[in-house]
């Protein structure tokens, strides 16, 4: 075999590498984190606010699974709150995203029946008085 042919040979496994590639990036799903961009960018600064309130907290809530369950414990030094809102994100399929409302309480049960096995980002939500708070905390289910 000469050198030409060599040249000849790998430029065609190149092109097929590039092409495998470009072909499975195709197959891939590709959800947008969020669809309404341009309205969440007018109240960006009260997230932002929510967010740096939050970051105090954050280290007061556990997250694990048990027996079938996903448990959210809050510790006494989390502040009361009569109502917050639950976002569990999951980044590669906006599908298993899950929304849930919790009440007052210490421990909060999910099934883990309604969870895919895989990394979530619990987004949490909540007021005390007219002062907003919110926290972002990442957990991983495995069943």
């Amino acid at each position: 075999m000469n050198f030409g042919h060599g040249i000849t040979i790998a430029l065609i496994a190149f092109v097929i590498f590039i092409l495998t590639l470009v072909t499975s990036f195709l197959r891939q799903d590709v959800d947008l984190e969020y669809t309404d961009y341009y309205s969440r960018e007018l109240v960006f600064n009260e997230t932002k606010e929510a967010t740096e309130n939050g970051l105090i907290y954050l280290n007061n809530v556990q997250i694990e699974s048990v027996d079938g369950q996903l448990n959210m414990f809050f510790d006494e030094n989390f502040p009361q709150f009569d109502q917050a809102e639950l976002h569990f994100y999951r980044a590669d399929n906006a599908a298993w995203d899950l929304n849930k409302n919790i009440g007052q309480g210490r421990l909060h049960q999910f099934s883990l029946d309604e969870f895919h096995k895989g990394k979530y980002e619990l987004r949490m939500v909540w007021k005390d008085g007219d002062k907003q708070f919110s926290i972002r905390k990442t957990f991983w289910v495995s069943k």
